[in-house]
C-alpha cells in the first residue's frame, strides 16, 4: 500500500514464496518497504502471531532499484511461517511505522503504513503417512547413544538410551515425539526431551533429544525393535526415512535378587506385627493426632508452594533478561572486544560482522554504516587509514578505538545525517 504524506513515495509489498502447503511446511514470507527517498531508522513490525502457526524472523536486507531515472531504496523483512494445523491460515495485516524524509530534505518523517494480508491453503497430510510421525523438513539426521554398549545385562540392570535428531527446514517444536515400543521383560521410564532452534540469517534447523530408562525385569534374550523415522521433502515430493537398527541384550539372573525379595517379606512380616500391638491405640505421629497432622501438612505444603512459585518467577525473570542479552547488539559488542584482545583475523573478522548484523539499521558493513550515521572528523579517518585495514583484515587498536567512537553513532535512538562535501548522496 503507497503513501505520499510528505511529497515522497513510501509504499509496502508481501508476497509468498507459495500459497498451498502441507501440514508443518514452511511458507517464506516477504514485505519490502520502499521509498523514493531513503530511511532515517530501521523497521520493527514488533511481534506478529499467526493464528495456527509457528513464525520465525530473519535479518532485514537492504535493496534497491531504478525506475524512470529515480532510485527507491527498500528494506526487506523475511518470515517463515509454519503451520502447525490442518487449517488454512492467514498471514495478517500489519501497521508498519517508518521514517523517511520528504524530497530535498534530510530528517526523517513518520510514515504509517498497512501491509496486505496474504491466505494459505493447508494441505492435508498424504495417505499412507503415520500423521503422529509426519515431518515436513529437508534433511534429517539420526544417532543414538547407550550408556552400555555390553551384549549382556542382569535381571536389576537400569540403562539410558538417547536418540538425538538434527532436521534441517524446520522448527524443534514441529518434531514428533520418538514413540517407544513395549518390550517384555523391561520397564521404559522415558526422561524429559530435549528442544532447540537454530537459526542463520536466511535458513532455521532444529535437534530434539529423546532419552528413556530401561529396567530389565526378567532373565533371556531381550530385542530392542528398529526404530524408523520419516519426514517428507516438499521440494522433491518424496517420502524419506531413517532407521536405527534393532538390538539383542542377553539378560542373565541376579543372585541378589532373592535377598531382596527376603528382605520385602520381612519389610511385610514386621509391618503385620506393628499393626497388631498398635491397633488400640490412637493415632500418633511426631507426638501429634491426624487432625495436627493434616493442618500441618496443608501449612507446609502452602509454604514449599509458595516458595517455589517465588524461585520459578524469579528464574523466569532473569531467564529472560538472559536470553535477551544473548541476542542484543551489547553482548555482540562483549564478544568483538574479546575477539581484538585474542588477536585472531578471521574470529574478529566475524565477530565484527556479527556485531553490525545485530545493529538497528538496515545497513550491512562498516563502511556504509560511516558514511550514513558518522560525523566528518569519522568519515576522514574512515577513509585515510581504518578503511584499508578493516578491508585487509589488518586489526588493531586504532580499528578497535574507530569502532568504538562509531558506536554511539550507529547505536542511537536517534539517527543522524550528516552531508560530507567529498560525497553526493549514500543510500543505506
Amino acid at each position: 500500500m503507497e503513501s505520499s504524506v510528505y511529497g515522497q513515495k513510501v509504499w509496502s509489498e508481501v508476497s509468498l514464496n507459495r500459497s498451498s502447503v502441507y501440514l508443518g511446511q514452511p511458507v517464506e514470507v516477504r514485505i519490502v518497504v520502499y521509498t523514493s527517498t531513503w530511511f532515517t531508522s530501521g523497521i520493527d513490525p514488533g511481534n506478529i502471531k499467526v493464528n495456527g502457526a509457528f513464525t520465525t524472523y530473519f535479518r532485514p536486507v537492504s535493496k534497491s532499484f531504478t525506475k524512470d531515472s529515480q532510485t527507491y531504496a527498500g528494506v526487506e523483512l523475511i518470515y517463515n511461517v509454519f503451520p502447525f494445523k490442518e487449517e488454512n491460515i492467514t498471514f495478517p495485516v500489519l501497521d508498519l511505522t517508518v521514517e523517511s524524509p520528504a524530497e530535498g530534505e534530510y530528517k526523517g518523517r513518520e510514515i504509517k503504513l498497512k501491509t496486505q494480508a496474504k491466505s494459505i491453503r493447508v494441505k492435508h497430510i498424504p495417505d499412507g503417512v503415520p500423521r503422529d510421525e509426519w515431518l515436513v523438513a529437508t534433511g534429517l539426521q539420526v544417532n543414538q547413544n547407550w550408556s552400555s554398549n555390553a551384549d549382556s545385562a542382569k535381571v536389576g540392570d537400569v540403562w539410558v538410551r538417547k536418540i538425538n535428531r538434527s532436521v534441517q527446514g524446520t522448527m524443534a517444536s514441529l518434531v514428533p515425539p520418538t514413540i517407544w515400543d513395549s518390550i517384555p521383560g523391561i520397564s521404559e521410564y522415558p526422561l524429559r526431551s530435549e528442544m532447540d532452534d537454530q537459526e542463520s540469517k536466511t535458513a532455521i534447523s532444529a535437534s530434539r533429544l529423546d532419552q528413556v530408562q530401561y529396567l530389565f525385569e526378567k532373565p533371556g534374550t531381550v530385542t530392542f525393535p528398529a526404530i524408523t523415522y520419516y519426514y517428507y521433502h516438499a521440494r522433491n515430493e518424496k517420502l524419506y526415512k531413517r532407521t536405527l537398527p534393532e538390538r539383542k541384550v542377553i539378560v542373565r539372573e541376579n543372585p541378589d535378587l532373592g535377598m531382596l525379595l527376603t528382605l520385602k517379606d520381612s519389610l511385610q512380616a514386621t509391618a503385620a506385627v506393628t499393626d497388631e500391638v498398635t491397633e488400640d491405640q490412637p493415632f500418633s505421629l511426631f507426638g501429634l493426632n491426624w487432625k495436627q497432622l493434616i493442618f500441618a501438612c496443608l501449612g507446609l505444603a502452602i509454604a514449599i508452594f509458595m516458595l517455589i512459585k517465588l524461585i520459578l518467577n524469579l528464574w523466569g525473570k532473569w531467564k529472560k533478561h538472559h536470553a535477551a542479552y544473548l541476542v542484543s547488539e551489547a553482548y555482540f559488542w562483549k564478544m568483538l572486544k574479546k575477539s581484538f584482545a585474542k588477536g585472531g583475523k578471521q574470529e574478529i573478522s566475524k565477530s565484527l560482522y556479527r556485531w553490525v548484523d545485530e545493529l538497528p539499521r538496515p545497513e550491512s558493513s562498516v563502511g556504509e554504516l560511516v558514511f550514513a550515521y558518522a560525523d566528518q572528523g569519522l568519515q576522514r579517518n574512515w577513509r585515510s587509514s581504518v578503511q584499508q585495514k578493516v578491508d585487509t583484515a589488518r586489526y588493531d587498536a586504532e580499528v578497535l578505538r574507530f569502532l568504538q567512537q562509531l558506536r554511539p553513532f550507529v547505536n542511537g535512538p536517534k539517527k543522524v545525517i550528516v552531508k560530507d562535501s567529498s560525497q553526493s548522496w549514500v543510500n543505506p
